[in-house]
C-alpha cells in the first residue's frame, strides 16, 4: 500500500504543474528542471496535434517569452505504488 494518500499526490502534482509553469514563462528559463522531472524518451502532444520529443519541447520552451497556467481540475490514480495516473484541465496563454 502507498504511504501517500490520494490527496497528497494530487498535490504534489499540482506543484509539479506550478513548478512547469514557471520553469517555462519565467524571465530565465529553468531548464534543468525539465532534465529531472523528463525522460529522454518522453513525447508531447500539444492542443492542436503537434508531437515533439523532449528536445524540440525545450526548443519550443526557448521561444517563450511569457507563459500562464490555471489548474481548473486535477485527479490522481494510483496504479501501484510507486505509479499514479494525473490527469486534469488547466487553461494556459504563451506568447513565444
Amino acid at each position: 500500500m502507498s504511504k501517500v494518500t490520494e490527496e497528497e499526490a494530487r498535490e504534489a502534482m499540482i506543484q509539479l504543474y506550478r513548478s512547469w509553469t514557471k520553469s517555462v514563462g519565467g524571465p530565465v528559463k529553468e531548464l534543468a528542471f525539465f532534465d529531472r522531472h523528463l525522460a529522454d524518451g518522453w513525447r508531447y502532444v500539444d492542443y492542436s496535434g503537434v508531437r515533439r520529443d523532449k528536445d524540440q519541447y525545450l526548443s519550443l520552451v526557448d521561444t517563450i517569452t511569457s507563459y500562464a497556467q490555471d489548474m481548473k481540475q486535477m485527479e490522481v490514480r494510483f496504479i501501484r505504488d510507486d505509479l499514479i495516473i494525473a490527469s486534469g484541465v488547466y487553461y494556459a496563454v504563451g506568447e513565444v
